[in-house]
């Protein structure tokens, strides 16, 4: 071996050394990342001990335990109590009594499970979302022509919608987005629980319905203003004016708008497309039980807290993740050195 190469792992081994010895020394820590569970007046209902969790309903929820490769997801209760020992590779929350979760071999597919962790049918899938009105959108994992096509199962795990889509989500108010065609090509429209196209595809984005409108956008440049919402017909009532849109909740959906994308920021608008928040926020989430995550600055690791109907921040803990609450509850990540 030549002298240089001696060189440099000696000094890569001198350099690993200093840093063993600063970090027990206290001087050079690391960022860990950390989940906990919090009410709606910000108090820690479970403290930031989790390297994952998600959002929850029916009392439990997705949590992650270990680190990299060694890591596994199982459920816990509103308290961090494990109900559901981690042993999945990933998981999804609860929902009308059941969950998807991906196995932990080498198939990598999802089933589902009831609460005491039984696997409910034998059909597994290569991906799952959550029961939603009945219906769970699944991605097939057959050896056929439907395989990596998206359809829908009932609760015996029988499809009443075959597979047939190249991209599905959960029915919301009795419809589904779609999306017919694949990549660039790939537009999405509405579908109803028979599998009828309700409204064509015709957007390159479509979101769920609540309130009686979805939000959609024409193109799929994020920097083109084309984003606005839909009625169940497909009509256009909110003019396709913002760079990005999503769901309408407590009568209030966040927006990013500005007058070039570059300067553009996150406000709130109501019904009648009224600016009621104005836009302030770098990344914004619907609101739920009267509270909405938003981010309050533009560095990564910092910046969300929670505002009310009124713009009023009411949650100011600055988070360095946050999200919905469901049941008053929400899960949150924090960054920590050690």
């Amino acid at each position: 071996m030549k002298s240089g190469s001696h060189l440099k792992i000696l000094l890569i081994v001198v350099i690993l050394l200093s840093l063993m010895l600063l970090n027990s020394c206290g001087v050079v820590k690391f960022p860990v990342y950390v989940y906990g569970l919090i009410d709606t007046e910000g108090n820690y209902l479970v403290q930031p001990e989790f390297t994952g969790i998600k959002i929850g309903k029916e009392g439990l929820y997705p949590v992650r335990q270990g680190f990299n490769e060694y890591y596994k997801w199982g459920f816990c209760d509103r308290n961090g109590n494990i109900v559901i020992e981690p042993q999945y590779k990933d998981a999804s929350m609860f929902s009308e009594g059941l969950a998807p979760v991906q196995v932990y071999d080498n198939s990598g597919l999802w089933i589902f499970i009831d609460k005491e962790n039984n696997k409910v049918f034998e059909k597994e899938f290569k991906y799952a979302l959550p029961f939603s009105e009945g219906l769970a959108c699944v991605q097939s994992a057959a050896r056929d022509a439907s395989y990596n096509l998206w359809g829908y199962i009932d609760k015996t795990g029988e499809y009443v919608i075959e597979p047939q889509f190249q991209i599905a989500a959960s029915f919301s108010e009795g419809l589904a987005k779609i999306q017919t065609g694949s990549g660039s090509a790939g537009l999405c429209g509405y579908i109803d629980k028979t599998g009828e196209i309700i409204i064509e595809p015709q957007f390159s984005y479509a979101g769920l319905f609540s309130g009686g409108l979805a939000s959609v956008k024409l193109s799929m440049d994020q920097e083109t203003n084309d984003a606005g919402y839909i009625d169940r017909q497909g009509n256009i009532v909110i003019p396709l004016i913002y760079y990005n849109t999503s769901t309408f909740s407590d009568g209030l959906a966040p927006v990013l708008a500005g007058d070039t994308f570059k300067d553009a920021l996150y406000g709130y608008i109501n019904i009648r497309n009224e600016m009621v928040i104005k836009p302030k926020y770098y990344m914004a989430y619907s609101f739920s039980e009267g509270l909405a995550a938003v981010k309050t600055d533009q560095y990564e690791n910092s910046g969300w807290m929670y505002i009310d109907t009124e713009g009023k921040l009411v949650i100011k803990n600055d988070y360095s993740s946050a999200s919905s609450f469901i049941d008053g509850v929400a899960p949150v990540g924090m960054v920590e050195y050690r």
